[in-house]
């Protein structure tokens, strides 16, 4: 095609994409955020062992680039500020979250070389150790720390509060991110019988959430029925039976106390 008649982009149509972009990330961010507030009984100075909404900061900077920050940052500072907590935490929560969420998606690109498709085990267990684990230090750190700056005495001690915190936030990432890396996929299921196991699988995993967080199970929670779900995914059964729910991160926050007395 001649250079004359090449289309590209122009600065109107990127500011459009970038706005659209924007307020995408800040609606997602924002719902997944009140969302891990509705947990408000195993809640403490705006801490909870799990915290959805950092799962989309940093899938939201794998998708949309390191340019979605701002997006991050909004979303962040409005679900903070809308809670019981003054508006310097809440700004401090804000950067920690982003600088978190850049962060980890820098140690992914630069040492695992990250696919968002997920397509091999060295993406899995690179967001599992930088994505989740690792970037969640950092949230937790400048959290934890606007939170005692500002006075605000979250359970027991900053030990404790410093271990919600990042739990919270690497167990969003387990939990939140690879779907929103993979839900455009969705729109690729064919035939009744994978829409029927899809709708099923998602109908327990809800089912299983509800009855976790309103009525706090005693016992340990089992999720064998993920395993199905692994199988049925081609990357799943590479690792299904090294993570399976027993030895799982999910299965281990599940297994926790669910009141904040149990962490005094």
């Amino acid at each position: 095609m001649p250079e004359s008649m090449t289309v590209r982009p122009t600065g109107s149509l990127l500011a459009r994409t970038y706005l659209v972009q924007f307020a995408l990330v800040v609606m997602t961010y924002f719902i997944a955020g009140r969302l891990g507030q509705a947990t408000a009984s195993i809640r403490s100075g705006n801490l909870g062992p799990v915290w959805p909404a950092y799962g989309i900061a940093l899938a939201a900077i794998l998708i949309c680039g390191y340019r979605a920050w701002p997006a991050v940052l909004t979303g962040a500072f409005l679900v903070a500020f809308l809670s019981p907590v003054p508006p310097l935490t809440a700004l401090g929560q804000a950067s920690g979250a982003t600088l978190a969420a850049v962060t980890g998606a820098f140690l992914l690109h630069r040492i695992v070389r990250f696919r968002p498709s997920l397509s091999r085990l060295s993406d899995v267990l690179g967001l599992i150790v930088f994505g989740g684990l690792g970037s969640a230090i950092i949230s937790a750190c400048i959290g934890v720390t606007a939170l005692y700056i500002t006075q605000e005495r979250a359970y027991s001690g900053i030990g404790k509060a410093w271990l919600i915190y990042w739990l919270g936030d690497a167990t969003g990432v387990l939990l939140v991110t690879p779907l929103a890396l993979r839900i455009a996929e969705l729109r690729t299921i064919r035939g009744d019988r994978r829409i029927s196991e899809f709708l099923a699988l998602l109908g327990l995993l809800c089912g299983v959430g509800l009855t976790v967080f309103r009525h706090p199970p005693s016992q340990e929670v089992r999720l064998d029925f993920l395993a199905f779900a692994s199988f049925r995914s081609s990357c799943g059964r590479r690792f299904v039976l090294a993570w399976r729910p027993r030895r799982s991160p999910l299965s281990w926050w599940l297994r926790l106390p669910r009141s904040p007395r149990h962490w005094d």
